[in-house]
């Protein structure tokens, strides 16, 4: 009886030593997969930072000296917000929503700038129509609202997720700035 009631110890010794190697590598199993998840995760998101930031810098460069510099042509404009559309539309899903709504109105603000030819790359008739006049106030606007969003979008980046939250859109952005500007005057 001693016997056997030690035989039938060994046996469920055996067993939960069984299940909780079993268990083990179970956890370690999910627990390696989402880390691998997130790490992918990690990785796209920082190549789709660097990506928007690239095409953000060009197009705020050619805001920037579009009328100032004669080496800047209409040609560079339209390429330049198009690369932005383009580079947009294929990260967007990655952003959270306020970062891809503030994103998405800088075309809004390269709008006020240029006219309606920002929206060649959406609509093709306006692939041609001419710039508008320049207006070194709306010029100034979007050199300084794509700096802001270029750093909240590098904020994200580097894993802060409220930059990606507390990003303004480029009309409420353009309002606190004018109540800013107002108080300060």
């Amino acid at each position: 009886m001693v016997l056997g009631m030690l035989l039938t110890m060994e046996w469920i010794d055996g067993v939960l030593t069984f299940v909780n190697l079993g268990l083990a590598g179970l956890v370690g199993y999910v627990a390696s997969g989402r880390r691998a998840r997130q790490s992918e995760a990690r990785a796209a998101r920082s190549a789709a930072v660097t990506e928007l930031r690239v095409a953000l810098r060009a197009l705020r460069d050619v805001a920037r000296r579009w009328g100032r510099s004669p080496g800047v042509l209409d040609e560079d404009v339209r390429a330049a917000v198009t690369e932005w559309d383009q580079v947009l539309e294929l990260h967007r899903h990655r952003l959270p929503h306020e970062m891809s709504a503030a994103l998405r109105s800088v075309r809004s603000a390269a709008g006020e700038v240029f006219g309606i030819s920002v929206l060649a790359y959406v609509l093709p008739q306006f692939e041609e129509a001419p710039l508008v006049e320049r207006d070194e106030t709306w010029q100034d606007l979007l050199v300084e609202y794509v700096g802001y969003v270029l750093a909240h979008l590098g904020r994200w980046g580097d894993g802060d997720h409220r930059a990606g939250s507390d990003v303004l859109d480029f009309d409420r952005w353009r309002q606190r700035r004018s109540a800013a500007c107002g108080e300060a005057s």
